[in-house]
């Protein structure tokens, strides 16, 4: 890529150019949304993701798993206030649990309509994410 950046630059030359032609004008970036660890990080939470919506951004990816509850009253309090407005891409489980809570926790969720389990188990558990990719409509992503 560094090459393809400094010969672009060097003939004045978009590097797409050399790779086919241009597909796009913008692409979608998922956003990091950080959990809240007590109810008064809630309303920074919602207005950290205004700003961002004022931006052109609103594909999120949400951390989540030290507290279920409290990710499940920020992920409410988001759709209450920011409606259809915020695309929820992935919970990201960041591999702290046993696939078996994190099924339970991604059923509790799934009424947010988020499409990637991220992290979903221990990394070392290979059977279990299997057999929580069988369960969940949702798709398993894995670092």
């Amino acid at each position: 890529m560094a090459c393809f950046d400094i010969t672009g630059k060097a003939l004045d030359t978009p590097v797409h150019t050399f790779l086919g032609g241009q597909v796009r004008d913008a692409i979608d970036i998922c956003y990091p949304l950080f959990q809240v660890k007590a109810e008064a990080e809630y309303e920074r939470n919602l207005g950290y993701v205004e700003e961002l919506l004022d931006q052109g951004i609103s594909r999120f990816r949400a951390h989540v798993g030290v507290d279920f509850k409290k990710d499940e009253a920020l992920l409410a309090a988001l759709r209450d206030r920011l409606g259809d407005r915020v695309m929820l891409k992935a919970l990201d489980f960041r591999a702290r649990h046993c696939w078996k809570d994190t099924l339970r926790a991604s059923d509790r969720l799934k009424q947010f309509g988020f499409e990637v389990n991220d992290s979903p188990s221990w990394r070392e558990d290979l059977a279990g994410m299997a057999e929580l990719r069988r369960r969940v409509e949702a798709d398993i992503s894995e670092h």
